[in-house]
């Protein structure tokens, strides 16, 4: 998982337990980062598939998974995630 080049940390994410983040780089070429924005929720048991990159503001509900990119101040769901909602920026 990525940390923004401004030094920003974990503080900024909400990240709910038995998390599945496939960003290890033993997994050779499978292994691409995850870049996750800042104010993103992943609920419990969301997976997060390499290369995989969260908008700022997002909530990913709990259990979906997430095989491509999210937009900014999004609500997305489910096997494979998608969209049902779009936010006002600052409401995540």
């Amino acid at each position: 998982m990525s940390v923004e080049p401004d030094g920003r940390s974990m503080r900024e994410r909400m990240l709910a337990g038995d998390l599945y983040l496939a960003d290890d780089p033993e997994l050779g070429e499978e292994s691409r980062p995850i870049v996750i924005g800042d104010n993103v929720w992943l609920g419990s048991g969301a997976i997060v598939l390499p290369g995989v990159t969260i908008g700022e503001n997002t909530v990913v509900g709990a259990g979906a998974v997430v095989p491509r990119d999210l937009p900014p101040n999004v609500v997305a769901v489910g096997n494979p995630a998608r969209v049902v909602r779009t936010l006002e920026p600052g409401t995540a």
